[in-house]
């Protein structure tokens, strides 16, 4: 399983090192790296990230005072150049931490982790609560056949179940489905993985339906599936 990360940093060299390590590693693939922190939240609010590689003492905000402030946490790994910092950091209940310079194997260590926690995350989302029509229903993920984006509503549609109508993001429901089971391949389209038969032209032919495929999602979109 490969996971999707972006890392904050404000020393570039720091960034390049996490590049490098990452390829090394070959199970992480670095969306994006960013240098000032304002720019971090803007890009989640609107991509799918398994984790973050978040440095600690930054001289525009404090790594840990960033972390703390974020409404929707996601697990994190802290780099820092001063091990002091590491009990702060899992305060936080951070996966780990790297003090720098990073070497590949404290690095693989760390990533090892990652997974480990990653794949419970994802064995405790095997079923969800959605909340439509004045009612809550329990979903088991492997049933949804695909979820369509309209304006600040998401239509869930559901083998054996009617179409569930949702007030919410299609970024908020992305993040409550099982990340190596789901994958957002359109603006408006998040599709099961094991659903897809085949894609041409962008075209994604499911199980039982047929989603667009746009360009800015099919790199991760053929990642995902091992092409």
């Amino acid at each position: 399983m490969k996971l999707n990360a972006i890392a904050l940093d404000d020393e570039p060299p720091a960034l390049d090192v996490l590049e490098e390590l990452c390829r090394q590693n070959g199970s992480v693939n670095l969306l994006k790296t960013f240098t000032v922190a304002t720019d971090v939240l803007p890009y989640l609010s609107e991509n799918k990230v398994d984790f973050l590689f978040l440095d600690i003492q930054m001289p525009e905000v404090n790594g840990v005072a960033f972390y703390s402030a974020l409404a929707d946490k996601i697990p994190v790994i802290f780099t820092t150049a001063h091990a002091n910092y590491a009990l702060s950091g899992f305060d936080l209940s951070a996966i780990d931490y790297l003090l720098k310079p990073i070497s590949l194997v404290r690095f693989n260590q760390a990533i090892e982790k990652m997974h480990e926690k990653i794949t419970v995350l994802n064995n405790r989302n095997t079923e969800i609560h959605i909340k439509a029509d004045y009612t809550t229903y329990k979903v088991d993920t492997a049933k949804i056949r695909y979820i369509e984006g309209l304006d600040d509503y998401v239509k869930i549609f559901i083998e054996n179940h009617k179409t569930l109508v949702v007030r919410a993001t299609m970024k908020s429901m992305l993040d409550r489905l099982p990340p190596t089971k789901f994958i957002r391949v359109h603006r408006s389209f998040i599709i099961p993985i094991d659903r897809v038969i085949s894609f041409r032209n962008r075209i994604i032919t499911l199980t039982d339906a047929e989603v667009p495929l746009s360009l800015s999602y099919e790199k991760e979109f053929k990642e995902k599936l091992g092409l």
